[in-house]
């Protein structure tokens, strides 16, 4: 049987070679294509937008074909859409919108596992009522339907008359035993660890910090793409020269863990998510989290147990949740534990890899 892994945004050969180098969160665009080739030998594919007509030999028995995309609208490329429908077996496409894998698969005679990312279109109005529906007809034609959280199944379930079936992503949690913590600094730390965009939310923790570092002696440090320079600059405008506030843009695999090793607390408040990885790869190095308590994060963030949770731009409540982790260390030590336990027994790569290949088992 041949299985042909779609994958038309978000991905490219980088992705492929983070995750043979290791990366905590395997891309989940990725490994399905790996631990698939692995159990059953299939020949594999995995189709990539680029600039030019091309195959990749990735390893044995998995190639990337790769199609120029060269307009906005990159996910209709006539040759890449034909080419995806000629697919036999199985058909993994993974949605970052709905765009992304609504044409290339109706077609195809092959078993269809879809993905969706079904989260994205909720609070966007005018426009997410639409996408929404739109996805709930294209998802009628999979064999499976994978969510990532079960809020997000709750709320596709309204829409969808399929089963569906909840698989968070998986998190190699044994990466952690490799890295020693260093010696704790003097100074209380704060990490974040993702792209410095709106839809993060940043800014709810920039009008606490000056409360924070006036009372206490902390820092925060901030690793991420910097997404919308006006954004950015109205970030700094709003922290007003803080020397406590550190950005150290795009970090890669090594240096974000050492960053994280050397941090006290995981802190990000965004304003939504799906199945957000950065939170739960701090909890695997023992950290605790403060965040907002909105889709995805009340899903991998136990309140009181792993981490707090803190309402929508609830600034007071913010700041309280900074503050008790600061004065509480012994709280604070036992969340960190507490995390490191509940991702390895829920969000563990071994135990969602299991499940997957278990699911396609089921398909054939």
């Amino acid at each position: 049987m041949e299985a042909t892994q779609i994958a038309i945004t978000r991905i490219n050969v980088n992705d492929w070679d983070r995750y043979i180098k290791g990366a905590i969160t395997p891309h989940y665009f990725v490994w399905p294509v790996v631990e698939l080739n692995k159990k059953f030998g299939w020949e594999c594919e995995i189709i990539f937008p680029g600039k030019k007509r091309e195959t990749i030999q990735l390893q044995e028995g998995i190639r990337a074909e790769v199609f120029p995309i060269t307009s906005k609208w990159r996910d209709l490329s006539l040759p890449l859409i034909r080419h995806a429908n000629r697919a036999t077996g199985l058909l993994l496409p993974f949605g970052y919108n709905v765009w992304n894998s609504l044409i290339p698969t109706k077609k195809s005679k092959a078993k269809k596992f879809y993905t969706t990312a079904f989260e994205r279109y909720f609070g966007r109005p005018p426009g997410h009522w639409i996408f929404k529906n739109i996805e709930a007809k294209y998802l009628e034609h999979a064999d499976i339907i994978r969510v990532f959280t079960p809020w997000e199944k709750a709320e596709l379930e309204k829409y969808v008359k399929k089963e569906l079936s909840l698989l968070p992503l998986g998190i190699r949690t044994d990466i952690a035993d490799k890295y020693e913590r260093p010696k704790h600094g003097e100074r209380f730390r704060f990490f974040t660890l993702c792209r410095i965009d709106d839809k993060k939310n940043f800014e709810m923790i920039c009008r606490v910090w000056k409360r924070i570092e006036d009372k206490y002696d902390a820092e925060w440090v901030i690793a991420g793409n910097i997404e919308n320079q006006a954004y950015f600059s109205r970030l700094k405008a709003i922290l007003g020269g803080s020397k406590n506030v550190k950005f150290l843009g795009f970090l890669g695999r090594d240096d974000a863990i050492k960053e994280m090793l050397k941090s006290d607390v995981y802190i990000q408040t965004s304003r939504s998510e799906g199945f957000p990885s950065s939170p739960v790869e701090a909890q695997t190095f023992g950290l605790p989290v403060i965040t907002t308590n909105v889709t995805g994060m009340s899903y991998i963030i136990k309140d009181g147990y792993s981490g707090i949770l803190v309402g929508l731009d609830d600034d007071e409540a913010l700041f309280r949740a900074m503050s008790n982790m600061i004065e509480n260390d012994a709280i604070r030590k036992q969340m960190g534990k507490n995390g490191m336990k509940f991702v390895k027994e829920n969000f563990d790569y071994s135990k969602v890899k299991d499940k997957f290949i278990h699911m396609v088992e089921g398909m054939i």
